[in-house]
């Protein structure tokens, strides 16, 4: 094998000699892997390469040895912490990168979890072929973090989560097993224990889990034990969502559909938050495909320093939030009496909305590294923009009391922050500037997502629908769920972790105080 620096920690060095793919203890490659989206930094061990499912299966052999955690990383764009480990980091996005196969008449694409979903929107789009689920805002991030953050896009509101795309997958569990999960396989050896130990567990708790399952269908915090499937079916939903922590994604089988022809996008700007659910209530029944939210500071910012197309963020109608509708058809007239319909329900004044052409325009306020960017040109480094609130999800009909009460926190604490969302399915994201001051960075932070979360609790949603839990969400699980249910997500992880070395501290066991400790301004170090 290669490995970047020859001081290889004793207690991987049988690991090393081994392993088929690489590993890097480096200092650059350490202090790379010790971030992602959120405010959490925490300084991995190891960070491997595998480049065959035998090294994944080494690399899970060395941690159960020495009970070290291991996380797995794609890209590193999640928001909530969840591949931060001080353990064994597994970077799939070297080796693990490939389209596999495309079946037309199955409609099927089989890929590696390390492969991006950009690169599988274009690898279908030559096909003719989409996975609606996947759009310009899922492009810099993995197909396999996708799966394991089970987070919401702009379409899932009409074209259902990811789960509804993944028809199948193969996994190495934490014995180091190989197993495929799929409609037609009986499972057989440990996973086939898992799921025997499973079904009581979840059959004994129904009275329990149905009186704690979340309001919002999109909901993926903790572990999805709501669900009525059976068979492989309740083996891959409890899968999607885990963050890596039942198990690691070696290959991922997906359906696709015919890509529409034609698609048809227009902005509406929104005159008050209390217009907000009549406007998203008329996208879907008029066939909105895309539905995405801004709010005014990033349309502001977009306006400054969008570039060569700032000029179409600007706007003189007053309005307090933006939506960005997109529409698709095979027939363009079809479509375009369907986009009149939709305006005329819309019933907001003409100034109010506006035909778009391409789109960039929605991309750019999707794609968090564009958002980050905006948001750090306007801060500079008097103050931070933290995501406080990466997953807040609440019915429809609760989102004008949810951004009123977020607004008033921020202002009554004298915080500039911001707001996105995929609100078709009642997720909104809150990015709050917090000062850059190490002695309270971490309070701050901490303060402004407990708010942001007892926010959502009150309008009866959930804190993760975006990043999913990871560290911090994990930590404020016991804000939405009884102790009780928090007894069965412990059980679940067990059954199939039993000696918690899949991204520990996720999902289950760590409190406020723990995450506290490892939440930093971006220049400090741990």
């Amino acid at each position: 094998m290669d490995f970047k620096n020859s001081r290889v920690p004793t207690l991987y060095t049988d690991l090393a000699r081994t392993l088929g793919g690489e590993i890097d203890t480096s200092y650059h490659a350490l202090e790379k892997n010790s971030r992602d989206f959120s405010s959490c930094k925490i300084l991995p061990h190891i960070i491997t390469y595998p480049k065959t499912v035998e090294d994944i299966k080494k690399i899970i052999a060395c941690a159960d040895e020495y009970k070290i955690p291991v996380a797995v990383k794609g890209n590193g764009n999640n928001a909530s912490g969840a591949s931060l480990v001080e353990g064994i980091v597994i970077d799939m996005t070297k080796y693990f990168n490939r389209i596999k196969h495309v079946d037309m008449l199955g409609n099927i694409i089989n890929v590696d979890p390390g492969v991006s979903c950009k690169k599988i929107r274009e690898h279908l789009s030559g096909w003719n072929l989409e996975i609606p689920f996947l759009t310009e805002q899922n492009d810099n991030d993995t197909i396999g973090g996708v799966v394991a953050t089970k987070n919401v896009s702009p379409s899932s509101f009409e074209h259902g989560g990811i789960n509804s795309w993944v028809i199948g997958l193969s996994i190495v569990l934490s014995n180091g097993e190989q197993h495929i999960i799929e409609d037609g396989i009986t499972p057989s050896g440990k996973l086939l224990s898992i799921y025997q130990s499973l079904f009581p567990l979840l059959s004994t708790e129904t009275h329990i889990i149905r009186g704690g399952k979340p309001t919002c269908s999109e909901d993926n915090s903790g572990f999805n034990i709501w669900g009525q499937s059976i068979g492989p079916r309740q083996l891959i939903n409890n899968i999607i969502g885990s963050q890596g922590t039942l198990a690691i994604i070696t290959s991922i089988k997906l359906r696709t559909i015919p890509r529409p022809l034609f698609k048809k996008t227009i902005r509406i700007r929104i005159p008050e938050y209390q217009n907000l659910p009549d406007c998203i209530l008329a996208c879907k029944v008029n066939g909105v495909d895309n539905l995405f939210m801004y709010d005014v500071l990033l349309e502001n910012l977009s306006s400054t320093f969008g570039g060569q197309d700032k000029e179409i963020y600007s706007s003189s109608t007053p309005h307090v939030l933006t939506l960005v509708a997109t529409q698709s058809g095979n027939d363009e007239k079809a479509l375009h009496e369907k986009q009149l319909r939709l305006v005329k329900e819309l019933n907001l004044p003409s100034e109010s909305i506006t035909c778009m052409r391409g789109d960039n325009y929605l991309h750019n306020f999707t794609e968090p590294s564009h958002v980050k960017k905006l948001l750090e040109s306007y801060s500079g480094q008097t103050v931070i923009p933290c995501i406080t609130g990466d997953g807040i999800i609440v019915p429809i009909e609760n989102l004008p009391e949810t951004l009123l009460a977020i607004e008033k926190y921020h202002n009554e604490n004298h915080l500039i922050f911001n707001t996105t969302g995929n609100v078709g399915s009642g997720h909104i994201s809150v990015i709050t500037f917090i000062p850059n001051d190490i002695n309270t960075f971490a309070d701050k932070v901490i303060n402004a997502t407990e708010a942001c979360f007892s926010i959502a609790k009150k309008y009866k949603g959930s804190g993760s629908a975006g990043s999913g839990d990871g560290l911090i969400g994990t930590a404020f699980l016991p804000l939405f769920y009884s102790p009780k249910i928090i007894e069965i997500f412990s059980k679940v992880k067990n059954i199939w972790d039993p000696n918690n070395i899949l991204n520990t501290n996720k999902k289950i066991g760590v409190d406020v105080s723990y995450i506290k400790q490892r939440i930093l301004p971006p220049d400090a170090s741990c």
